[in-house]
């Protein structure tokens, strides 16, 4: 979760609620903060801070960090997993940072999908919100499916949410830049494995906007 992501999250909790690890961390106190150059984008929740007994951290305290610190820092736990929900607990008295290690990410990914067809909600939101969360096309494609993730990377990079660059996908997409019958360019997605090009494009047709045509295109051209 990025950091401007986080103070958004922070706005309506508890000053004095205490914040702590989710489920699948333990202990459970956040305590410090860890940040490894005053450059670093990657900014630690610790859960000791070397000379200081006792010491838990709260949501004031973590709003004060962040507002000081870069607007796109990384907020990580110690053990390097991103943050990516904060939620209150105990009656406000609680704010749980929670990584993919500590809730069903396929039953979230779920209720965000529902939320946006509830509230009508473009892609252009939902998106950009989950990337400030931290949830990238590679989380969506662990989670919930291959093709959604596909679907997520194409718009996001067609739509400058994101860039080639920032695409992580480990096995399966890459980008292409192919000539159109008019000699325009378009870039599009295909799998690193030579054998699954031509049905992994066609499979997507309908929900990313591939022609069958492109797709044949391709494969012939590989």
């Amino acid at each position: 979760m990025k950091a401007k992501a986080m103070l958004k999250a922070l706005k309506n909790m508890r000053e004095d609620a205490i914040i702590c690890f989710g489920a699948g961390h333990k202990p459970n106190w956040v305590r410090g903060f860890a940040q490894f150059s005053q450059d670093d984008k990657t900014l630690y929740l610790m859960d000791e801070t070397p000379g200081v007994q006792g010491m838990k951290i709260t949501v004031e305290i973590l709003r004060d960090v962040l507002e000081q610190g870069r607007n796109d820092a990384v907020v990580k736990t110690f053990d390097n997993l991103e943050v990516l929900f904060m939620t209150s607990h105990a009656a406000g008295h609680l704010v749980y940072v929670e990584t993919e290690a500590d809730i069903d990410m396929p039953s979230k990914l779920k209720e965000i999908w529902d939320n946006a067809v509830t509230e009508g909600l473009d892609e252009d939101t939902v998106y950009l919100e989950l990337l400030d969360r931290g949830i990238t096309p590679e989380v969506v494609k662990k989670y919930d499916s291959r093709e959604h993730g596909l679907h997520m990377a194409k718009y996001c990079v067609e739509h400058g949410l994101m860039s080639e660059d920032e695409l992580s996908f480990d096995d399966f997409v890459v980008i292409v830049t192919i000539s159109g019958s008019k000699g325009e360019e378009r870039k599009m997605f295909q799998r690193t494995d030579r054998n699954g090009i031509f049905t992994e494009l066609l499979s997507l047709t309908g929900l990313s906007g591939f022609s069958k045509e492109a797709a044949a295109s391709i494969n012939n051209m590989s």
